[in-house]
């Protein structure tokens, strides 16, 4: 029943089923005509949002394209000094070279997880379910299944990646609008 997450949210799954918490409200942040100032704001904002990471055993995996918003995701969870490692959700090549670009910026290592194997099942029960958008649900849904096997149910996944789509940081544009909108 959820097609789109309130931004700067977690969606915890559970057995009892689908719950949000909010992490910051983006109501808060002041808005001023001073760019400056509300950049510093809503930095702040990512942060403190971001500071939830610290002290936590689980293993951190931030979804990683390398684009505008995986990338500053990336750089302000290394300046808070939290340990995590970048995916790759792979369906084509096309994209795959900027993410690795970005991980040499970030100076890790990129972990390609194949999202390809999309089975004629696996799209009925996407196409079925309508988890998000399709797109998205297929990167997410066979991805996810990749991430259990390799690193276990017990992780945090920060969503950099698509995040124009499904989670809160998108919208992956470079225009200045786009900037404020973040």
């Amino acid at each position: 029943g959820l097609f789109r997450q309130p931004p700067c949210t977690t969606l915890v799954i559970s057995e009892q089923g689908l719950k949000i918490e909010y992490n910051w409200i983006l109501g808060k942040v002041e808005r001023t005509p001073d760019e400056n100032k509300y950049i510093e704001a809503a930095r702040k904002a990512v942060d403190n949002s971001l500071k939830q990471l610290s002290g936590t055993d689980k293993k951190i995996l931030l979804c990683f394209s390398g684009g505008v918003d995986s990338l500053y995701l990336g750089k302000r969870i290394q300046a808070l000094g939290i340990d995590f490692d970048i995916i790759y959700w792979m369906i084509n090549s096309q994209a795959f070279k900027t993410a690795q670009r970005g991980a040499k910026i970030l100076g890790k290592e990129l972990t390609v997880i194949d999202c390809s194997n999309y089975t004629e099942e696996l799209k009925e029960i996407v196409e079925t379910e309508m988890f998000f958008d399709h797109h998205y649900a297929r990167i997410h849904y066979v991805g996810c299944q990749e991430i259990v096997k390799r690193y276990g149910n017990e992780i945090i996944l920060v969503n950099g990646q698509n995040s124009d789509s499904i989670l809160t940081y998108g919208p992956s544009e470079t225009k200045r609008t786009s900037f404020w909108k973040r």
